[in-house]
C-alpha cells in the first residue's frame, strides 16, 4: 500500500499543478505581469490563464488588455479573468463575457479607470449616475 501511495500522491500532484482554471491572486505579493506593480485593489485585478497553463496576473484591467496584446496571444486560446467591482477578492468573471465601465469615478492602478460587472443591467446602474456607456470586451483599449 504504501508503495501505492509513493507512486499516487507525486502523479496526483502534477495533474493539479496543470489545472487551466483561474489561479487566486496574493494580494500585497504578486506583481503585475505588464507594469511589475504590485497588486492591490481587487476591484480592479485581472488573469490570463493559457492553454498550457501558464498564469499571467494583472492589477488593472487595461494592463491585462495591453499585455495581450505587446505578446500577441491569440484570445481564444486564452481563459480571461476580471475581478467583479466589489469589495471582495478573487470573485472572478470571464473577462469576454463581463460588462465593463470607463470611468475616471473608478481610479484603477494604471489609470485604465475599468471596472467589471457580471451583467450590462448591473453596470447599467452605475453607467446611467456616471452618464456614460456599458462597454464590452472588445471595446477596452
Amino acid at each position: 500500500m504504501k508503495n501505492i501511495m509513493k507512486i499516487f500522491f507525486p502523479v496526483l500532484l502534477m495533474l493539479a499543478s496543470c489545472s487551466k482554471g483561474y489561479k487566486p491572486i496574493e494580494y500585497g505579493s504578486d506583481g503585475c505581469a505588464h507594469c511589475k506593480m504590485t497588486i492591490m485593489d481587487a476591484r480592479y485585478a485581472a488573469e490570463v490563464v493559457t492553454d498550457k497553463g501558464k498564469v499571467y496576473k494583472f492589477d488593472d484591467i487595461l494592463c491585462l488588455r495591453q499585455f495581450i496584446s505587446e505578446q500577441a496571444m491569440n484570445e481564444g486560446e486564452l481563459s480571461l479573468f476580471v475581478e467583479k467591482h466589489s469589495t471582495d477578492k478573487n470573485d472572478v468573471i470571464d473577462a469576454k463575457q463581463a460588462a465593463y465601465i470607463q470611468h475616471e469615478f473608478f481610479a484603477s492602478p494604471m489609470n485604465g479607470n475599468y471596472a467589471a460587472f457580471v451583467t450590462a443591467t448591473e453596470a447599467q446602474h452605475f453607467a446611467d449616475s456616471l452618464s456614460t456607456a456599458v462597454l464590452q470586451w472588445n471595446n477596452i483599449q
